[in-house]
């Protein structure tokens, strides 16, 4: 096995595993509004759990070699 399929593999089980956690989110958002939980306002799947899809524009490109020293000190 290749670093780039091992990479590929790993890639494809974070996104299935993404995707399972944004189903409950969604089935939990479901039960809480429409199940008579006497919400005031709608629950959002995305005010449930801080999944990567939801954040797109956060991630930004490393310019520097000091940010990405920074950002391996923090792993």
């Amino acid at each position: 096995m290749t670093l780039t399929q091992f990479q590929l593999i790993t890639t494809a089980y974070l996104e299935r595993e993404e995707d399972e956690w944004d189903r409950t989110a969604h089935i939990m958002s479901a039960v809480v509004n429409y199940a008579g939980m006497g919400v005031s306002e709608p629950i959002q799947a995305q005010d449930i759990f801080d999944l990567r899809k939801y954040q797109d524009d956060s991630v930004r490109p490393i310019t520097s070699w000091e940010e990405l020293k920074d950002m391996i000190e923090k792993m």
